[in-house]
């Protein structure tokens, strides 16, 4: 039985037929991220540099930390791709959440 699709006004897709169909739709964007539908997920870009990953090819992480515009990490901050995504850690002498960093006063810590 071939399950027949429409997408709604959002873009989520409904379906009838079988839930065969709807679960390896399902795992092909669990695994594949929206490549499988002709999009890079969030955090990735296509093998030829854009978003799209149309024609199938594939999709490869953005490196975020390359360049300080892709990333919102302190200048006091290591910034550490990671899949998808990146995080952001403050140097040592230094505290904070990795966005904002301050400098600590060791003398005043007692360290």
């Amino acid at each position: 039985m071939v399950a027949k699709c429409s997408l709604n006004s959002l873009g989520a897709a409904r379906c009838a037929g079988s839930h065969l169909y709807l679960l390896v739709v399902f795992l092909l964007l669990a695994f594949c991220g929206d490549s499988a539908i002709g999009q890079c997920s969030s955090g990735f870009e296509s093998e030829t540099g854009d978003a799209s990953g149309a024609g199938g090819s594939g999709c490869v992480d953005i490196d975020e930390c390359a360049m300080s515009s892709t990333n919102n990490c302190s200048m006091d901050a290591i910034c550490n791709n990671t899949v998808g995504s990146f995080n952001c850690t403050c140097q040592q002498g230094y505290n904070g959440d990795g966005v904002t960093c301050n400098d600590t006063d060791e003398c005043m810590a007692g360290s």
